[in-house]
């Protein structure tokens, strides 16, 4: 095995132990080293889309992309993002629609004429 293989191998060793903290340094150590790197990247993509943040998986997906358009890991990375983001935001409307105090204001007369307002005419809505 090389000693790229062997690296790789203790990453993966590394995150399925869970020591994301350690994959975490090596993906940081390696862009740091190589910033160009398409790939590197992608790995701090997929890793941050493990440690459940998805804004900054994001992110480096889409650096990936900029440095590599053809990069087809990092555009299928993306678009699992957009997918994660999605699912998060129709879940926290789920939540919220649940709680009774804006069960109440969504029931009231006055609120929903004013929430079908802003929904119409927005600058209508600041007056």
């Amino acid at each position: 095995m090389t000693k790229d293989q062997l690296d790789l191998l203790q990453e993966h060793l590394d995150v399925g132990k869970g020591r994301m903290e350690l994959v975490q340094q090596d993906v940081d150590r390696c862009l740091q080293i190589n910033g160009q790197s398409a790939d590197g990247h992608c790995r701090k993509g997929q890793l941050l889309l493990q440690l459940s943040r998805p804004w900054d998986a994001k992110d480096a997906f889409r650096v990936a992309i900029e440095l590599d358009k053809n990069n087809k890991e990092a555009a299928a990375g993306y678009q699992r993002c957009l997918t994660v983001l999605d699912q998060d935001v129709h879940q926290a409307r789920v939540r919220i629609s649940q709680q009774p105090g804006v069960r109440r204001c969504l029931q009231d007369q006055r609120m929903k004429e004013a929430l079908k307002l802003m929904q119409e005419d927005p600058m209508q809505a600041r007056r």
